[in-house]
């Protein structure tokens, strides 16, 4: 699972889990909204490109800051930090979270204990019986 962290600006300490990529990131009507005057409508787009990893690439005049520099394009890993129009996010690839059980499953496994303790109790009560 991929997620970016916002790490500045107003939404500071949000965590978006990313879509399918690619991805664009920006304002309104951007995959993921950043809500800033700074970043651009369409700012950037979010890539994987397989072996050569995972791309974020400015789009029209916007820009990439990094390490203080500006890009029009970046390789990024887990962890790396960057900057869109003055927002600062960070790149993080996250263990897959479980599942959440639905009532189907919550269901059997309670039947399944049931059975399994009025067994037991079957045992313990034709035990002591003469």
């Amino acid at each position: 699972m991929l997620e970016l962290a916002i790490l500045t600006g107003r939404r500071a300490q949000t965590v978006i889990p990313l879509p399918a990529l690619p991805c664009s990131i920006g304002r309104s009507g951007s995959d993921i909204d950043l809500e800033s005057t700074g970043v651009a409508l369409k700012h950037a787009v979010l890539a994987d490109r397989g072996p050569e990893g995972f791309h974020i690439e400015a789009v029209g005049e916007a820009t990439i800051y990094s390490g203080g520099k500006s890009h029009r394009s970046l390789r990024i890993k887990n962890g790396d930090v960057f900057e869109l129009g003055g927002v600062g996010l960070q790149f993080r690839l996250c263990p897959a979270r479980p599942r959440n059980l639905d009532w189907l499953e919550i269901g059997a496994a309670s039947l399944i204990l049931l059975i399994g303790v009025a067994e037991l109790l079957w045992l313990l009560i034709s035990a002591s019986w003469p």
